[in-house]
C-alpha cells in the first residue's frame, strides 16, 4: 500500500475538507447519536435491558441484507444519487423519533433506519474507492464525527432534553443532502498506483470476519456503557466524554501511516487486536474507576481502528468493477455485529450488567478459534506473512 505518507499534516487537514468527508463526517456524528442515544431515551421512557438492547440493534436486520443489495444498485446508478436517498428517507425518521413517547415504538422504526444507513455508508465507500489515502481521510473524516457525537449529544441531553438530540441529527441529515449535491454522477475514478492485486478468487473469506468483531465491539460500548456508567453515578455528559476519548483512540490510529497499518492486516495482528479489544472490554466492568475507564477506552478505540483500517483495505481492492458490491460485503459483515450485540447484550443486561463487557471476549476466541481451524486447511493469501502484506 502507497499511502504517499510524505503528505503533511496541513495537507491533510485541508484533503478532510473534501466532499465526500465532509459527508462523511456528518453522517457519522448523526449515526453515533442515534447510535447512542435513542437507547437512553428509551430508558428514560421506561425501557427495560432487553427492549433497550432490542432498539439498539434491531435496525440492523435490514442493515445487514440492504447494504449488499443497495451496494449492487449503487453501481449501477451512481453513489450520489443512494447517498441522497438515504439522507432523505432518515430526516423523516429523526423527526418521527422526537415524538415519541412509548419506546416500544422505537422498535419498528429501528427496522426502518438500517434501511436508510444502508443507502449512505456502502455507496459512500465505493465513491472514495480503493485509494489508501483517499480512504484513510475517509476513515478519519467519519471517526471524528463519532469523536464528537457523544460530545454533543451528551452536551444537549444534559442542557435540554435528550429527545432534542435528534433534532440535531435531522440538521445534519439535511446538510448531508447538500454536500451530495457536489458529488459526481457515478464512482469516482482513483488511482490504481499502491493497490492490491490480488485476485477476487484468491481472497480468503475468513477476512470478513473481523468487520463483525468491529461493528460487535463499538455497538457493545455505544449502546450500554452510558447506562453502566449512569448506574455508577457518572454523569451522562461524562460518559459522553468517555466515550469521546475512545473515538479519538479510533481517528489517532487511522491517521497512522499505511506502512504501519498493514501490518496489522495479517492473521497473527489482526487476531491480536481482537482478542485485545475483548480483555480491554472485560477490564471496563472489572475495574470501576473513572479514571482508569478513560484509559481503557482511549486503548479500546485503538485497536478497533487497527481491525478496521487494514480490513477495509482489502475488502475494497478485491474487485474495481464490484466495488460497491464489496463494500456492500463489508457493511453487512459489520452489520452482523451491530446487529449481535445489543440482543445478546439485552439478554445478558436481564441478568447482570456487569456480564455485557465480558462478551467481546467470549467473541474474541470464538473468532480466533475459526481462523485457526482454517488455516489448517488453507494458507490465506490475504493474511499470509509475505513481503507485500506482513513486511
Amino acid at each position: 500500500m502507497d499511502d504517499q505518507e510524505d503528505r503533511s499534516s496541513v495537507k491533510i487537514l485541508i484533503d478532510l475538507l473534501a466532499v465526500p468527508d465532509i459527508i462523511a463526517f456528518l453522517a457519522q456524528t448523526a449515526f453515533i447519536m442515534s447510535l447512542t442515544y435513542l437507547p437512553v431515551l428509551a430508558y428514560n421512557l421506561g425501557a427495560d435491558g432487553f427492549l433497550i438492547g432490542i432498539i439498539g440493534g434491531v435496525h440492523m436486520i435490514t442493515y445487514i441484507f440492504a447494504t449488499i443489495i443497495v451496494g449492487r444498485l449503487s453501481d449501477r446508478i451512481g453513489q450520489r444519487k443512494t447517498i441522497i436517498y438515504g439522507a432523505i428517507f432518515l430526516i423523516g425518521l429523526f423527526a418521527i423519533y422526537y415524538f415519541i413517547t412509548n419506546p416500544v415504538f422505537f422498535v419498528p422504526l429501528k427496522v426502518m433506519e438500517g434501511f436508510g444507513w444502508a443507502f449512505i455508508w456502502p455507496s459512500l465507500q465505493a465513491y472514495v474507492g480503493g485509494d489508501a489515502y483517499k480512504l484513510k481521510l475517509y476513515n478519519i473524516s467519519w471517526s471524528i464525527g463519532a469523536t464528537v457525537a457523544p460530545y454533543v449529544g451528551g452536551t444537549v441531553s444534559q442542557v435540554f432534553n435528550v429527545r432534542d438530540t435528534f433534532l440535531i441529527t435531522s440538521s445534519f441529515m439535511f446538510l448531508v443532502i447538500i454536500q451530495s449535491l457536489a458529488l459526481k454522477k457515478g464512482a469516482l475514478k482513483t488511482s490504481t498506483k499502491g493497490q492490491d492485486t490480488t485476485s477476487e478468487q484468491e481472497r480468503d473469506k475468513v477476512i470478513f470476519l473481523f468487520p463483525l468483531m468491529f461493528g460487535f465491539s463499538i455497538m457493545l460500548i455505544s449502546t450500554y456503557f452510558s447506562i453502566f456508567a449512569i448506574l455508577n453515578n457518572v454523569q451522562v455528559v461524562q460518559a459522553g466524554y468517555m466515550l469521546t476519548v475512545s473515538n479519538t483512540g479510533k481517528v489517532l490510529s487511522f491517521m497512522l501511516p499505511y506502512s504501519i497499518l498493514r501490518k496489522f492486516g495479517c492473521k497473527n495482528a489482526l487476531v491480536f487486536s481482537t482478542i485485545s479489544i475483548g480483555i480491554l472490554s472485560s477490564c471496563i466492568a472489572i475495574l470501576t474507576s473513572t479514571i482508569l475507564w478513560y484509559i481503557i477506552l482511549f486503548i479500546y478505540g485503538v485497536f478497533t481502528g487497527l481491525i478496521f483500517s487494514p480490513v477495509q483495505y482489502q475488502i475494497l481492492t478485491a474487485s474495481k468493477e464490484r466495488r460497491g458490491y464489496y463494500a456492500g460485503l463489508f457493511e453487512s459483515s459489520a452489520g452482523i455485529g451491530l446487529f449481535v450485540a445489543p440482543i445478546l447484550g439485552g439478554l445478558v443486561a436481564g441478568y447482570n450488567m456487569n456480564y455485557v463487557f465480558f462478551l467481546p471476549l467470549a467473541l474474541a476466541f470464538v473468532l480466533t478459534a475459526i481462523v485457526l481451524l482454517h488455516s489448517r486447511h488453507q494458507v490465506s493469501i490475504a493474511f499470509q506473512n509475505s513481503p507485500k502484506q506482513c513486511s
